[in-house]
């Protein structure tokens, strides 16, 4: 995938007019509105294959290539793993697969968490969703949190729908991408929530 966000061409003033039946943003997930949605802006382009404004575009974009970015990483380390617990590994194959992780192809797809973070708060503004913060990240007992919280739950939906997305579309499956997105946009809203319910409870221990 060399474009992510795949932007439609410009209309003309006369390709406008023919063009009001032109597809809208698909974002629809309650959790997404502070009242019930859905979006219904005009999509500007696609990201896997399916419609999106720009504000939701930009996010959407950054979380599949946050996905891919992490996959290779993964990947590659993977293949650098099983290379040196081998007893007749090979450095230069080691070197290869570490020189092909640091290409400039694959570092077009490097996460960057702050741009993803600040494009979520953008498309999904939290205060305005806070009423739609799920029950169990309401419930958790955070005097007694580690990693496993809400907030790593959700980082974990949210990436496994992305995943789920990208190998749908490779596979020529896009009767599941509209369902997948439905999942993914609950999991980014939950993970923006559980995330700033997280800061609060810190914030609260460190003052009592």
């Amino acid at each position: 995938m060399t474009e992510v966000f795949r932007k439609y061409l410009e209309a003309t003033p006369g390709e406008a007019e023919e063009r009001k039946g032109s597809p809208v943003c698909i974002v629809s997930h309650p959790d997404a509105f502070a009242e019930r949605g859905p979006c219904q802006r005009e999509a500007i382009g696609e990201v896997w294959s399916l419609p999106f404004c720009g504000l939701h575009g930009r996010e959407a974009e950054l979380a599949a290539r946050d996905e891919m970015g992490i996959s290779l990483e993964g990947i590659f380390s993977g293949l650098v793993a099983l290379e040196q617990e081998r007893h007749d590994r090979n450095e230069r194959a080691v070197r290869i697969i570490e020189e092909a992780a640091c290409s400039k192809a694959t570092r077009r797809f490097d996460t960057d968490t702050l741009a993803h973070g600040e494009a979520i708060v953008a498309a999904y503004p939290p205060e305005e969703l806070e009423q739609n913060t799920d029950p169990d990240t309401l419930r958790y007992d955070y005097e007694h949190m580690g990693m496993d919280n809400p907030y790593e739950w959700w980082c974990d939906a949210q990436l496994m729908a992305c995943r789920f997305m990208r190998q749908a579309l490779d596979r020529g499956l896009a009767g599941f991408l509209k369902d997948l997105e439905y999942v993914r946009e609950r999991a980014t809203v939950q993970r923006l929530l559980a995330g700033r319910y997280l800061e609060k409870a810190r914030h609260e221990r460190v003052h009592l």
